[in-house]
C-alpha cells in the first residue's frame, strides 16, 4: 500500500507498490494481445516514486533550516571618513524595548534595505511601531569617536549596545515630529578595545505619514558627521532662498507689468495700485 503522512514528517514507500502495478499492466498487455516490457516499466514506475520521496524530504528539510545569520556591516576600515549603512537591515513590526538589547536573536526577523520603505516589504497601509537592528563591525585599534548620521524621519529612538543614545521627535503617547525636520549626528561611544556593536531603531509613524526611511543612515568619524548634517541645513537653506527670489522676480515683473499696462491707461487706478504692491513687496523681500 502507498503510505502517505502528511504534516513535518513526510515519507513516501513505494517498493511494495510496484509489483502490484506491473501485475495489473501485464494483464492489461495480454487482454490488448500487446506485449509491453517489465523491465523499462519498472524501472520507470521506480524512478518516478523515487523523485516524489526525493522531493518530499527536500522540502522537510527546508521547512526545518536553520534562518541564515543575520547581516554585518563592517566598520572596521571607516577611520576618519563616513559610509552608508548598505545592505539589508533586520526588521520586525510591532514594539518591545527587549528588541534594542545586543544578545536579542534576531534571524527570524525580515530583512529590508534601509533606502527601501516598510510599504515595499508588505506593509503598503501599516502605521505605528517598527524596528530595525544591524550588527557593526569595529576595529578595536581604532580609537577614532564613531557618529551615526540619522537622515530625517518621523519619530525615531536611537539604541547603541541596549542603551538609548539619540533620536528624533517624541514617542507616543504624545508623539512631536516636523515635516521639516533636519538629520542629527548621533554619538556611539563604545568602550576601548570594542569589536562590535549593535545599532538598533525604534520608530514610530503616523497614519498620515506613509514612508519611514527616505535617506540611508551613515556611519563615520564624528567630525565628519557633524559636517555633514550642518552642510545638509546650508543646502536646505540655500534652496528655499532661491525660492524665496524666485518669488520676489515673479512679484517684481507682474508689477513692472501693471504699471506698464496703467500708463497705456491712466484710467485704471486699479493696475497702478497692483503695480506698486507687488514692487514694493518683492524689494522690500530682498531688502531683507
Amino acid at each position: 500500500m502507498l503510505d502517505e503522512r502528511f504534516g513535518d514528517d513526510v515519507r513516501i514507500e513505494h517498493p511494495s507498490i510496484i509489483p502490484a502495478m506491473l501485475k495489473a499492466w501485464n494483464q492489461c498487455s495480454r487482454q490488448r494481445g500487446v506485449g509491453y516490457p517489465a523491465l523499462p516499466v519498472s524501472l520507470l514506475l521506480w524512478s518516478f516514486f523515487a523523485a516524489a520521496e526525493q522531493a518530499a524530504l527536500a522540502q522537510q528539510k527546508s521547512a526545518t533550516a536553520a534562518p541564515a545569520a543575520a547581516e554585518v556591516f563592517n566598520a572596521a576600515s571607516i577611520g576618519t571618513g563616513s559610509r552608508v549603512i548598505d545592505g539589508r537591515w533586520q526588521f520586525h513590526l510591532g514594539d518591545d524595548l527587549q528588541w534594542a538589547q545586543p544578545g536579542l536573536n534576531d534571524g527570524e526577523w525580515e530583512r529590508l534595505p534601509a533606502d527601501k520603505s516598510w510599504a515595499d516589504a508588505e506593509h503598503p497601509h501599516y502605521s505605528g511601531f517598527a524596528w530595525y537592528r544591524r550588527q557593526i563591525a569595529l576595529d578595536p585599534a581604532d580609537k577614532n569617536p564613531l557618529s551615526l548620521y540619522l537622515p530625517p524621519l518621523f519619530v525615531t529612538e536611537v539604541y547603541w549596545n541596549g542603551a538609548k543614545v539619540g533620536g528624533i521627535g517624541t514617542m507616543p503617547p504624545y508623539p512631536v515630529w516636523h515635516f521639516n525636520q533636519t538629520p542629527v549626528a548621533v554619538p556611539l561611544p563604545s568602550p576601548p578595545g570594542a569589536r562590535s556593536g549593535t545599532l538598533a531603531f525604534r520608530e514610530w509613524v503616523p497614519s498620515a505619514a506613509g514612508d519611514d526611511f527616505r535617506e540611508v543612515p551613515q556611519l563615520g568619524y564624528a567630525p565628519v558627521i557633524q559636517r555633514m548634517t550642518e552642510r545638509w541645513v546650508e543646502h536646505r537653506l540655500r534652496v528655499l532662498a532661491a525660492a524665496i527670489y524666485a518669488v520676489d522676480l515673479i512679484q517684481l515683473c507682474v508689477g513692472l507689468a501693471a504699471l506698464v499696462l496703467w500708463l497705456r491707461s491712466s484710467s485704471q487706478w486699479i493696475l497702478l495700485c497692483v503695480g506698486t504692491y507687488f514692487i514694493s513687496n518683492a524689494i522690500g523681500n530682498v531688502s531683507e
